[in-house]
């Protein structure tokens, strides 16, 4: 579960980083001087936004999934929760 963890935070992380350098790229297409270090910012902030847009999205999906989740008992056999002598 540790190492599932790690490897889907990095491909999130990489997912996202993705989105936003796209957006940027996209951004400074549009720009008659694409070189200027305001155009860059722009494209940044454009990227940015894009990125956490992306993010609301899928938190808002994610927490209206979570209202579906089912409660589960442990089975009363299980020795799970119980110190080890």
């Amino acid at each position: 579960m540790n190492t599932l963890q790690q490897v889907s935070g990095a491909i999130g992380t990489a997912l996202f980083v993705s989105i936003m350098s796209s957006g940027k790229e996209s951004c400074v297409k549009g720009v008659n001087e694409p070189n200027t270090a305001l155009a860059k910012v722009n494209g940044l902030i454009s990227g940015l936004q894009q990125a956490f847009f992306i993010a609301a999205i899928v938190g808002v999906i994610v927490l209206v999934l979570s209202f579906f989740l089912k409660r589960t008992q442990a089975p009363e056999n299980s020795s799970a929760g119980v110190p080890i002598k």
